[in-house]
């Protein structure tokens, strides 16, 4: 993976989860150095240690809860444990602490990121449902505009009836992620004279929510299929099955789990 590609990741679990949270074998694929840029621009944020990891024990890869960690003392590392309760010959298997780590993104998070980015007060007023999050007042060349964050299927900023998708205006500059202020002092300078709080039409909205849902309904068949054919295998290895299939259209396993089961 490149740092762009988590970039595309990470946006599309906020357009397409909301706040999330991100395992320990998620972030593992990242290049190194990755969680450190994400996490000083306060994409990211540590949170508490996982309660269930991926067992190393055996192929399978089953999602089994943790048993036992024990802190490091008397020159010993900490040591972490789960209890394999699936094959009789497995028993106590043990794992790398660092497994526990797990990481918060959140919408909230990001959008804060992007107001302090473009040195404006931040707002935070949900509109249209929760849709669409007023950012603040940006001063184009010509006017200044209510810049929004809209979160429905996909992120976008809208200021007026225009709208940019926000991963065009997202830039690596010096190992740091910075916002391409200048298409967006276009974006408000060029914006239409309709309600600041606009969001796009209806139809669009709609037609976009109708694509997403019939795209979960596709990998719930594909885990009913995958699971009919492999028995007794984690949640994690079948969403990454179907992340490396072109029905994962580049969404991350975490995505994929949390919407690959009927509700």
């Amino acid at each position: 993976m490149t740092p762009d590609d988590v970039l595309q990741e990470l946006i599309q679990s906020l357009a397409a989860d909301g706040d999330t949270l991100l395992p320990w074998d998620q972030v593992r694929r990242w290049p190194k150095g990755a969680v450190e840029v994400f996490q000083n621009a306060g994409w990211i944020v540590p949170t508490s240690p996982a309660t269930e990891v991926v067992c190393p024990g055996c192929e399978e890869s089953c999602h089994i809860p943790v048993a036992k960690v024990f802190p490091a003392e008397n020159g010993l590392p900490t040591r972490a444990y789960v209890a394999c309760d699936r094959r009789p010959d497995m028993g106590t298997v043990k794992f790398h602490p660092a497994r526990l780590q797990q990481w918060q993104l959140t919408q909230g998070q990001f959008a804060k990121w992007i107001a302090g980015t473009l040195a404006f007060s931040f707002r935070g007023k949900r509109l249209e449902g929760g849709s669409l999050l007023e950012l603040g007042l940006f001063k184009g060349k010509k006017r200044a505009r209510m810049l929004c964050l809209y979160m429905d299927g996909d992120l976008a900023l809208v200021a007026g009836s225009d709208r940019i998708p926000l991963v065009d205006t997202i830039r690596f500059t010096d190992g740091a992620l910075s916002l391409d202020a200048h298409s967006i002092r276009q974006l408000v300078d060029s914006a239409t004279g309709a309600d600041p709080r606009y969001t796009p039409g209806n139809a669009r909205r709609e037609a976009r929510k109708l694509e997403t849902q019939a795209m979960y309904e596709i990998w719930r068949k594909a885990y009913r299929e995958l699971k009919g054919k492999y028995l007794n295998m984690s949640d994690v290895w079948y969403s990454e099955r179907i992340a490396g299939m072109e029905i994962g259209r580049g969404r991350s396993a975490g995505t994929i789990r949390k919407k690959m089961k009927p509700k």
